[in-house]
């Protein structure tokens, strides 16, 4: 286990926060699969797609945290940050053209997405990972926690969506529950969006 202490990610390791989120998203989260089919291509697609939203939109306009960039948070700020507008809608035409023949069931995915999340005020966790080599190290939810703190400490709601029952299991231990659930379009995986109120 890493003694490192949680912290805001540097510039200098976007490529390498990157890549983490890359590796665990196409290998060990079923939306990577659905949404990038071609395993060929899947890593390096999705670690150029994250790179350039990490250094655009989380580092300057929301939060992103880091163990030792082998674990990674990035945070949507609330409807009423004046950067949100940045972050919303969720992928513009250029990105859903980058998802070739996956794009329009991916805009009908996010379509869904929208209509299960809550109207309020919350910072929106859009990505939590760990590098597939360093899961199982409680990494992950030692940057949440912290991550958390912190949110409590500003008194703030977050909320985020997972896709596995393991992965609900893993947030309600931490608070979140459940307030929608559906299935994503088009032989998509399972959708849970959940919210956890400041404690």
């Amino acid at each position: 286990m890493s003694a490192e202490a949680p912290r805001p990610l540097a510039p200098g390791e976007v490529e390498r926060a990157a890549l983490t989120a890359a590796r665990a998203f196409a290998w060990h989260e079923p939306w990577g699969a659905w949404a990038l089919p071609d395993p060929a291509t899947r890593e390096a697609r999705l670690r150029e797609l994250i790179a350039a939203d990490i250094r655009d939109r989380f580092l300057p306009l929301g939060r992103a945290s880091t163990i030792g960039a082998v674990s990674v948070a990035l945070w949507c700020p609330p409807p009423s940050d004046a950067a949100a507008a940045t972050f919303g809608p969720r992928r513009d035409e250029e990105a859903y053209a980058a998802f070739g023949q996956r794009g329009e069931a991916l805009r009908e995915a996010d379509e869904l997405l929208a209509s299960l999340i809550p109207p309020g005020d919350h910072w929106y966790l859009d990505t939590l990972a760990t590098d597939p080599e360093r899961m199982r190290q409680g990494l992950g939810g030692r940057l949440l926690d912290h991550d958390l703190a912190a949110l409590d400490a500003m008194g703030a709601t977050a909320a985020l969506d997972t896709h596995t029952r393991e992965n609900v299991a893993f947030y309600e231990r931490r608070g979140f529950e459940v307030v929608g659930s559906a299935r994503i379009p088009r032989e998509g995986p399972d959708l849970y969006v959940m919210v956890r109120p400041p404690t």
